[in-house]
């Protein structure tokens, strides 16, 4: 009798020794666990589940039966990608022939993103665009470059050129904000560009009168309208092979006692001073709002060499009605009283701002 009590208690001592035993190991054998394909992890003695994890710096995922997630995952609202041990990822990720960016915090990236110092775009499937005009809040479509950073400059640093992207032409314009597209405008390349194209536009626009000659406007109209390297880039910016008439359509009206181009669509800027509406030159005061410039206009050529100075008087709507090329030789006109262009006396100093260069006498 004694013998079988004390069988039991040593049953008995055994048992509570090894639910001791599990109890020591579930709270101090925290970790990863396999079974078979799958990863679990313990942490504080209870499984992970239903979330994220972190363990020694890198964050995992763990779905509601525990095991560890890899490649994309949903949760929270967003997508999120982990590699194959099960780590999320942050920063530039490519799967196949796609770019995903994804947040310090692993959220995959949608729309317009700035990464360090650069922007970029993303659909919303986070695939980064490249190698082409992306529009933005402020309405114009800025470049996003083959790298997939939007353009800041230029490919040839110029204030506008063509270029092309995706086997399309497009006009390019550089502001503070980026390098964006031109939409519904017409381009006339000048020497800002292409060294030849520009004298010719400055022959097209002297009518290839000789310095001293009077310019018809409506001779000018007719040679910029035939002009080889005129380029139009239409509603959705690429170049438009077959060209409509070179001349915007629209009436005059007078705002704040100024005279400005009602529907400056599409943008037509001549050499940063001129437009033609309605096939009639008018001269713009600022080619950014199609407001006009009445009366005396002098334009300086770039060089005594080209001689392309140039005397335009614009009736009080901005319409000009006469021209003349002047002399090669500044000193020939320059602060000297000289006829103008409507029976009247003037006097042209160019050290004065546009305003102030061509002064009348009655």
């Amino acid at each position: 009798m004694k013998k079988k009590w004390f069988g039991s208690l040593l049953a008995s001592t055994a048992l509570v020794a090894a639910l001791a035993s599990s109890q020591v190991f579930a709270a101090t054998n925290d970790g990863w666990v396999q079974s078979g394909n799958q990863w679990n992890l313990y942490q504080e003695g209870k499984l992970v589940k239903d979330g994220w994890a972190k363990d020694k710096g890198t964050w995992y995922f763990f779905d509601n039966n525990g095991v560890m997630q890899t490649g994309w995952v949903f949760t929270g609202g967003a997508w999120y990608s982990l590699n194959g041990d099960g780590a999320m990822r942050t920063g530039w990720y490519q799967e196949g022939n796609t770019w995903y960016y994804l947040s310090d915090q692993g959220d995959m990236q949608t729309g317009w993103t700035k990464v360090g110092d650069k922007w970029s775009y993303f659909e919303s499937n986070g695939s980064m665009l490249a190698d082409q005009p992306v529009k933005a809040s402020d309405g114009r479509s800025y470049v996003i470059g083959k790298d997939g950073y939007m353009l800041t400059d230029t490919p040839y640093h110029l204030v506008s050129e063509i270029y092309r992207m995706g086997g399309d032409e497009y006009l390019l314009h550089k502001s503070k904000d980026g390098v964006y597209i031109a939409q519904n405008e017409w381009f006339v390349e000048s020497n800002a560009h292409l060294g030849k194209a520009g004298y010719d536009l400055l022959d097209t626009l002297v009518d290839h009168q000789e310095p001293g000659g009077m310019i018809d406007p409506n001779s000018v109209v007719k040679g910029l309208q035939q002009f080889m390297n005129r380029f139009y880039f239409g509603e959705n910016g690429k170049r438009v092979e077959k060209l409509p008439e070179m001349s915007i359509t629209s009436t005059i009206v007078e705002k704040n006692n100024e005279f400005i181009i009602d529907q400056f669509n599409p943008r037509l800027v001549i050499l940063d001073h001129f437009t033609i509406v309605n096939n009639k030159l008018y001269v713009l005061k600022n080619p950014n709002e199609g407001t006009l410039r009445p009366g005396y206009k002098f334009l300086l050529g770039q060089s005594s060499e080209n001689g392309y100075n140039l005397l335009v008087l614009a009736n009080k709507q901005g319409e000009v009605i006469s021209m003349k090329r002047l002399s090669k030789d500044v000193s020939d006109f320059n602060k000297k009283d000289m006829a103008g262009l409507a029976n009247d006396r003037i006097m042209i100093d160019i050290n004065q701002t546009e305003d102030q260069m061509v002064r009348m006498y009655h």
